[in-house]
């Protein structure tokens, strides 16, 4: 039987009847007093279990410096780990186990926190270990400190008594069956500890009389500030009282009435204003001071002392510094208990070990942003490797990334080369005479130009996944409004419905263009910052940029274009169905099927479009902003001829390898095939040495 369940049946039996004797008398509540013996001497509470429970629930400085303690303390789990192993983790390690779940109504959190939440109360905390049939320990359960006394024993350890108010039972506890430790060891080694509010019990008590004075002054009404104080013999009836006390209002514009004291001869101050008795200065020195024994930066309590002496802008660093120099010494007196106590009715290993585990505690994390700044800031692939820079951040390598990435601008010349015999060359439109080291630059710009293609062709599909299912629902979503609007009658044997002339269209291209709108910024803010990396030059993508928001309109006029698309469609159908003479319900479930056939084929044909179109629309206009391209090279498929070619009059063939300028880049991307996967790469205004 546990602890828990032996305090469970004596707290069920019956209470004894009380007699009137026993009884206490009503009490009568009194104004406080002083003893005129103790009157100008402090008096303080006194230090045990209680006084501190009533500074944890009546101090908001104690209770949020507590609460702090233990949720920062319950971020981390207590992890069994192998040092002959470098310290690897053993999760299934029947410790380990325990520690997930110490008692059915805690969890591995709930526990660590109420541990150190009764520890910073009463100064220590004791659990309660069960057991099973093998003295195997198969739970961990809090016990009440205000109930326990620690009971010394020879050999060094200490047994508890617990005892339960209104149980006549005693318990004792073994120190074998206890997991016991002290939120902080005081000089004479007591069992007990002590807590941080015993320390600070003085500056507890002025914050909690000070709030209790303030509100002790608006119970009573309100003592006057002002006393008008009579000459010695001198007598006012209350009319002339009550002159002289307007008279003194009037001139002095006081808020406060005073109380007359017969003939004037001095006015006396008899209280505090409002500020006064806020005592502002004091109070955040007893509040600086509770902070400074729980060891918790006063700015992370939020209080007006702390916020006035460090700045908001250094709240990261005081919370690092909370976690490094107060919990990170508390989790180790509590896993040094639990190593005690616990770890030796598991393992006999000396090897095995316990930690806390701080990986996942936030304030603890490495501050990589350094290394990210290294690892991405313009400039650094061109010494360094994909994978050399994934790990200067943490990542792990990629296969084939032990390369490094150039812009186009930047073409390795193997060194000795210049000294090769020149010959003549077309370079930037005109015959130039240049090294093969220059010839062979040209080559590698080629096929830098076909990787950046190849990149964006990638990035262009990946839109287009991820744009076809909204496609898929606008159009099943479209397709209900319309057979809404179309509205079909039956008259006779035929059937009538509205002309589709009468569907509001204009709405529709409003709403799919709030959709393509959507992929247009994702492509274009995906477009700019591959030309930023292509060109090694930083590219500002800001929707406020006039050239953007009129690419941007450009793109959102496309809408109506495949709108007319669907409405076409629908029309043949209704046509057709009609002439066939089809029932009601056989034309709604052929338009149901076709706009959810809409939503899958038709989908991502147009999603693959309009990809394109967007990326390669905002592409070229990234370049123009560069101010170092005005060309850019078409990459299409090699292997799509044979046809009469699209809206730019080529095929994907003929167009595959152009190099065209800037200006005439939109006319091939808007002239192109449904699905097409043109892409398109930059061309540097000066090719290689050119003046």
């Amino acid at each position: 039987m546990t602890l828990r369940t032996r305090i469970a049946d004596a707290l069920r039996a019956p209470y004894p009847a009380m007699t009137s004797s026993q009884l206490s008398p009503p009490q009568r509540r009194a104004l406080p007093t002083v003893a005129l013996y103790r009157y100008g001497r402090p008096v303080w509470p006194e230090a045990n279990v209680h006084t501190a429970l009533t500074a944890y629930e009546q101090v908001v400085v104690v209770f949020a410096c507590i609460n702090w303690l233990a949720d920062a303390a319950a971020t981390a789990r207590v992890a069994v780990v192998d040092e002959r192993q470098d310290g690897i983790e053993l999760p299934d390690h029947p410790l380990r186990q325990l520690m997930r779940q110490p008692n059915p109504s805690m969890s591995e959190a709930e526990w660590i926190n109420a541990n150190v939440k009764i520890a910073a109360v009463a100064g220590f905390c004791v659990n309660e270990i069960t057991r099973d049939g093998t003295r195997r320990p198969t739970g961990l359960y809090p016990l009440r400190s205000d109930w326990l006394q620690p009971i010394a024993r020879r050999d060094g350890r200490v047994d508890w008594e617990y005892r339960v108010p209104g149980d006549s039972v005693t318990y004792h506890l073994l120190a074998e069956d206890v997991l016991a430790w002290t939120f902080q060891s005081g000089p004479l080694l007591g069992a007990a500890g002590i807590s941080p509010i015993a320390a600070a019990r003085r500056e507890i008590a002025i914050e909690n009389d000070a709030t209790g004075f303030v509100k002790s002054f608006f119970d009573s009404g309100a003592i006057p500030q002002i006393g008008l104080v009579p000459a010695e013999g001198a007598e006012l009836d209350q009319a002339e009282a009550d002159v002289l006390r307007e008279k003194f209002m009037q001139f002095s514009g006081q808020q406060w009435v005073p109380i007359v004291m017969q003939a004037i001869i001095d006015v006396k101050r008899l209280g505090f204003d409002l500020n006064e008795m806020a005592y502002k200065d004091l109070r955040a020195l007893s509040s600086t001071q509770i902070a400074t024994a729980f060891r918790v930066p006063p700015v992370m309590l939020g209080t007006l002392v702390g916020l006035e002496n460090s700045p908001w802008s250094k709240y990261e660093e005081a919370r690092r510094s909370f976690y490094e120099d107060t919990i990170t010494p508390l989790w180790a007196r509590l896993d040094g208990a639990l190593t005690r106590s616990l770890l030796p009715e598991f393992e006999t290993n000396p090897a095995i070990s316990l930690e806390f585990d701080t990986s996942r505690v936030p304030a603890l994390a490495d501050d990589d942003s350094v290394d990210w700044a290294h690892a991405t800031m313009p400039g650094v692939a061109e010494f360094a490797t994909i994978n050399e820079r994934r790990a200067l951040v943490g990542l792990p390598p990629l296969t084939g990334g032990d390369v490094r990435i150039l812009s186009i601008a930047q073409i390795e010349v193997p060194a000795g080369d210049e000294l090769l015999p020149t010959r003549s060359r077309l370079v930037a439109g005109e015959w130039r005479e240049v090294t093969p080291a220059l010839t062979t630059g040209m080559a590698a710009a080629q096929e830098i130009r076909a990787t950046h293609a190849a990149t964006n062709r990638t990035t262009m599909l990946r839109l287009a996944e991820r744009f076809a299912p909204v496609l898929g629902r606008f159009w099943r979503s479209q397709g209900q409004r319309l057979m809404e609007q179309t509205g079909f009658r039956q008259d006779g044997t035929t059937f009538e419905t509205r002309a589709l002339e009468e569907i509001d269209w204009a709405e529709e291209d409003r709403l799919l263009a709030e959709e393509l709108k959507k992929l247009a910024i994702q492509a274009a803010e995906g477009a700019f910052a591959a030309a930023s990396a292509q060109l090694d030059i930083a590219i500002s993508f800001d929707l406020a940029n006039p050239q953007l928001g009129r690419t941007m309109e450009q793109l959102l006029t496309r809408a109506s274009g495949i709108n007319e698309t669907t409405r076409q469609a629908m029309a043949t159908l209704i046509t057709d169905s009609l002439s066939e003479g089809v029932t009601l319900a056989e034309l709604s479930n052929r338009i149901s099927s076709q706009f959810d056939d809409f939503g899958e084929a038709r989908a991502m044909v147009v999603a693959r479009s309009e990809s394109q179109v967007s990326f390669n629309t905002a592409s070229t206009l990234a370049y123009r902003e560069s101010g170092v391209v005005d060309r850019a090279q078409l990459h299409d498929n090699a292997e799509h001829g044979g046809y009469g070619g699209d809206g730019d009059g080529l095929t994907c063939a003929q167009r595959n390898g152009m190099i065209v300028p800037l200006s005439q880049v939109d006319t091939h991307v808007m002239g192109t095939h449904p699905s097409c996967i043109l892409a398109v790469s930059p061309v540097l205004t000066s090719d290689f040495g050119a003046e």
